[in-house]
């Protein structure tokens, strides 16, 4: 009877081992792949300068425009569309104010263009990861000027993960001041979206971009 049960035991350990190393292999082929993974951007918004009961904080840093300008190759909130236009490394021909098509996404007269974001190198906010060819950058107008910046990247079988490419401009823009620009990183669908906004907006500032018929 001894040996009996012995052979079944070895039996059943035998089988549970067939079982379990395969599953570790894959546990671990699962770990590897997540270690693989690109690592993710540290965000590094400016240092703060507390009071001394630590109740109220203000920018350590005084940073300007010209901060915020070195980030988009010149473009700058409050500027006019054929301005804006001016600055890109391949300006559009005719770009004004009253034949720039209307963002359905808004209810005030809001307008805007659109470039590639793949030719555009002084616009990538320092981002190194690809973009994919379709991604492009929309400039939004009020009538006073520019108030928006919108980065949107789309992935393709050349870029398949654009988010990394986002998260690095967002990354970016975080470091500027709020009372300069406030950025947020969103997803529509598959499109990655960064919004760079003008503080003085005004309920501008929470409207978020919605693909056409949405």
């Amino acid at each position: 009877m001894q040996a009996i049960a012995a052979r079944s035991l070895r039996r059943g350990v035998g089988f549970i081992l067939t079982v379990l190393v395969p599953l570790a292999g894959g546990w671990g082929t699962s770990r590897a792949s997540a270690q693989q993974a690109a690592p993710k951007p540290i965000l590094a918004p400016p240092p703060l300068l507390w009071d001394n009961a630590m109740l109220s904080a203000r920018p350590a840093l005084s940073q300007t425009v010209s901060d915020f300008a070195a980030i988009t190759g010149g473009i700058v909130f409050g500027l006019q569309p054929d301005d804006a236009n001016a600055l890109l490394p391949a300006p559009a021909a005719g770009i004004t104010w009253t034949v720039l098509p209307p963002a359905s996404e808004f209810q005030d007269d809001i307008r805007y263009f659109w470039t590639r974001l793949e030719g555009a190198r002084d616009l990538r906010a320092r981002s190194t990861a690809c973009v994919g060819g379709s991604s492009y950058i929309v400039f939004l107008f009020q009538a006073r000027g520019l108030f928006r910046i919108s980065y949107r990247l789309i992935p393709d079988a050349s870029c398949p993960r654009p988010g990394d490419a986002a998260s690095q401009i967002f990354g970016s823009y975080v470091q500027i001041t709020r009372s300069i620009a406030q950025s947020v990183h969103y997803r529509v669908g598959a499109v990655e979206v960064v919004d760079i906004t003008d503080p003085t907006a005004g309920y501008l500032t929470t409207v978020r971009w919605q693909p056409r018929g949405k």
